[in-house]
């Protein structure tokens, strides 16, 4: 029970970090960039809901779910995604990842959250 309280804190606290010390969600552009590939082969938009979830967060608006969805195939869809998400703030971010999770993308957020404490770090 120890480690996943410390591993929240750890996460909260990177967070945290983050959206006070990020100009212009520069360190949460790079980790997307650094993932791109990987996000691109393994993101699921469609049966995942993963865009519905971002608009029920306010993360993205109704005509920018209307774009994503739009595309074809796949690869352009999450292209798209991740281009919209480049343009939000640092906290779009922090509820892309939790969106991943609740559309069952977990390992996805995983990986974000890894390469984010790593970029932290430096």
């Amino acid at each position: 029970m120890g480690s996943v309280t410390e591993a929240l804190n750890g996460f909260l606290l990177s967070r945290k970090a983050v959206i006070e010390n990020s100009e212009n969600g520069a360190v949460t552009e790079k980790v997307l960039q650094q993932n791109w590939t990987f996000l691109i082969q393994n993101i699921s938009t469609d049966e995942s809901l993963l865009v519905d979830h971002l608009y029920e967060m306010n993360t993205v608006t109704i005509n920018e779910m209307e774009v994503v969805r739009t595309q074809s195939p796949m690869r352009n869809k999450v292209v798209k995604l991740l281009e919209i998400l480049q343009r939000k703030s640092p906290e779009a971010f922090h509820q892309f990842i939790e969106a991943l999770e609740r559309s069952n993308q977990s390992h996805i957020a995983h990986r974000l959250n890894e390469s984010l404490e790593e970029e932290l770090r430096r």
